[in-house]
């Protein structure tokens, strides 16, 4: 069972990914919240979870497929398929983001506006996009 502790980024690129996101101005994500699934699952901790009034409940991974010995591990890959497919079946929004895109501006602000577009208003999402405040210390 996950406590209190647990709703912090539990790795680096978790808590950099974190820090862009408050400085391109969007809503604080929870870390690591627990969402329970059906069988053949429990459930599931995305590395951020957000909830807007009025919008879809936004579940988002920021290490997709990277590390061998989880995400990159074909069994584990699977089962990150089938999980984020049955989220979308329950209208969260799912998005994902590369470690490595974190070094990529373009990459970054691609993912920042789906986030922004999921989050707050399409206005907002381009000055997300565009102004790249985000960018000072990344």
């Amino acid at each position: 069972m996950k406590g209190a502790e647990d709703e912090l980024p539990v790795n680096v690129v978790e808590a950099m990914l974190a820090d862009v996101i408050k400085k391109a101005g969007l809503p604080d994500p929870i870390c690591q919240k627990e969402i329970s699934l059906p069988k053949p699952f429990s459930s599931t901790w995305p590395d951020f979870f957000t909830k807007t009034p009025g919008k879809s409940p936004t579940a988002f991974a920021s290490t997709s497929g990277l590390s061998k010995h989880i995400h990159g591990n074909a069994q584990t890959k699977q089962k990150d398929i089938a999980i984020r497919a049955l989220l979308r079946e329950r209208n969260y929004a799912v998005l994902e983001l590369p470690a490595s895109h974190l070094n990529d501006p373009d990459s970054l602000a691609a993912f920042l506006y789906a986030l922004a577009r999921k989050l707050v208003s399409k206005s907002q999402a381009h000055d997300v996009r565009n102004s790249r405040a985000w960018q000072s210390g990344t």
